[in-house]
Formats: C-alpha cells, sequence, structure tokens
C-alpha cells in the first residue's frame, strides 16, 4: 500500500495468546466474545503485526514484536511457538537488518520491543531508535503492576547507544511527511506515528488502538494505565483527521483487517 512517497509493509511478526479479559477490560465478555472467541481458559489469539515503510532512501520499521529474544518460560506462558517473522520477510525483500534506517517504538512493553535485540546485542546495527523518553524512564522504574510488562534488564542497554533518540517534545518528524506523535494513555510514554499526503493520512496508533474493535471510544484495554487518556486520544485522531479523504490504520494485533480505512471501522 502507498501513502504518497511511501510504501508500507505489513509483516505478521508473530502470534500470541491473551487474556480476554485483560484485553477488553470494562467491556463484558458477553459482549467482546461475539466476535472474538476464547479458548477454555478465556484465552484469545493475537498478533503482533509490525510494519516497514519504505521511501525517500528510508526503510523505517514501526515496533519490533517479540523477536527470538523470549525464554521458554515467557514462550510457555503467552503461547508463542514459532521464531519472528520479520527475517524471512527481509529476506523475500532482499534486506538485512542492517538495511533499517529507523526504528520507531510506539512504547517498550515486551511484545513490542524484544525484536530490538538479539542476545546482548541490539538487531539492527545501522538503524537510528526512537523512543519516548519518558517511556525509558518508566521502564528502568517499574512498580508492582507494571514490572512484568517491560524487558528491562536488555531495554537498559538503550542508554548506552548513541542510536537512540530520546524524544522529549510531543511531535517529531523524522522524515518527510512522516511524524510521531506523544499520547500517553495505554503507557505515559506511548507514542503513534503519522504518514500524511495531500489527501491520504495512514495512522500508526500502536496500542491507543490495537485491533479494530477499539475503535469504539469506551473500548480501553484493562492493562492501559491511563484509560480516560486513551479515550481523549481517539477521539482527536478521529476529529483531527477527519479532513483527509482516506485516513487508514494499521493495527498492531489486529488478526484479520491489520489495515482498514476509517469509513470500515466497526463504530
Amino acid at each position: 500500500m502507498k501513502i504518497g512517497n511511501y510504501s508500507i509493509y505489513h509483516v505478521i511478526e508473530n502470534c500470541f495468546l491473551g487474556d480476554g479479559g485483560a484485553m477488553y477490560g470494562i467491556v463484558p465478555k458477553k459482549i467482546w466474545s461475539k466476535f472474538v472467541k476464547p479458548d477454555e481458559d478465556n484465552l484469545i489469539h493475537l498478533h503482533t503485526n509490525i510494519y516497514l515503510i519504505e521511501g525517500n532512501g528510508k526503510y523505517i520499521l514501526i515496533d519490533t514484536g517479540f523477536g527470538n529474544s523470549l525464554d521458554a518460560k515467557a514462550k510457555r506462558i503467552y503461547g508463542v511457538t514459532r521464531e519472528s517473522g520479520l527475517g524471512n520477510f527481509l529476506k523475500q525483500k532482499g534486506l538485512d537488518y542492517s538495511d533499517i534506517t529507523d526504528v520507531v517504538l510506539t512504547h517498550l512493553h515486551f511484545d513490542h520491543a524484544s525484536g530490538l535485540f538479539n542476545e546482548n546485542e541490539l538487531l539492527f546495527p545501522d538503524a537510528s531508535i526512537w523512543i519516548n523518553k519518558k517511556e525509558y524512564y518508566h521502564s528502568q522504574n517499574t512498580n508492582e503492576r507494571t514490572k512484568n510488562a517491560y524487558p528491562a534488564l536488555k531495554l537498559s542497554m538503550l542508554e548506552k547507544s548513541t542510536r537512540v533518540n530520546f524524544i522529549r517534545n510531543d511531535e517529531k518528524e523524522i522524515s518527510k511527511n512522516i511524524f510521531i506523535r506523544h499520547t500517553g494513555g495505554h503507557t505515559e510514554g506511548h507514542q503513534i506515528v503519522e504518514i500524511k499526503s495531500k489527501n491520504e493520512i495512514m495512522v500508526f496508533p500502536g496500542d491507543i488502538m490495537p485491533n479494530r474493535f477499539f475503535a469504539k471510544i469506551p473500548y480501553v484495554s484493562a492493562t492501559d494505565l491511563y484509560p480516560l487518556e486513551t479515550m481523549l486520544i481517539k477521539k482527536k485522531i478521529f476529529e483531527s483527521n477527519n479532513k483527509y479523504k482516506n485516513l487508514y490504520f494499521a493495527l498492531t494485533h489486529e488478526s484479520e483487517i491489520p489495515v482498514i480505512s476509517f469509513r470500515n471501522l466497526p463504530l
């Protein structure tokens, strides 16, 4: 798919099992189970979708997924049974990890940021890495609720890297017409990505809107630390971008329609 001068590629990085109640928060199971079928343990099938943006001499990766760094216990807990799909995707494109020019992490939870690492090294040797400064701080200063969400020991390596850009502003343009915007909501340092052209825009909302059903404003995951912020930012995204002829969303945990237009959302 193309937006302006950029081509966008969807990659199913991996699949995992998540608790349906944790995913859908205050939405009653009687409602969410109509469109997502849980197993006997209330687990639901989820994708880790990541996206490659190609254009203007750039290869920009949005999130990295689990990667291949999960230990046996984590794989068992989350039902991860296969290797990351990113390596094969890059190979099919005639690319390598070293060809990636930029990596944007919407936040640093393990299902979005673990793929940044290969053992104890950064996997993308020549990439500029874009992380919200608040997000990094909270990944290193966790509490009883958040400590299991971050691969904190590996993330501590980022502070020593000269290729990591800690974003302190609410907005950053990293390539022509590609913007990173701070949102909060899911985490205090959560950020989204937008690609704009004259008549079209694609939003990568991260876990503000992990699948298409979360387009409904009250649908907020139980894992969101600031649920009212999540609701507010979804409203702002919809209202501020309605001037574009076409508005698309590239979703991180959607298993059926990873890239969807605004007009097709189940609002």
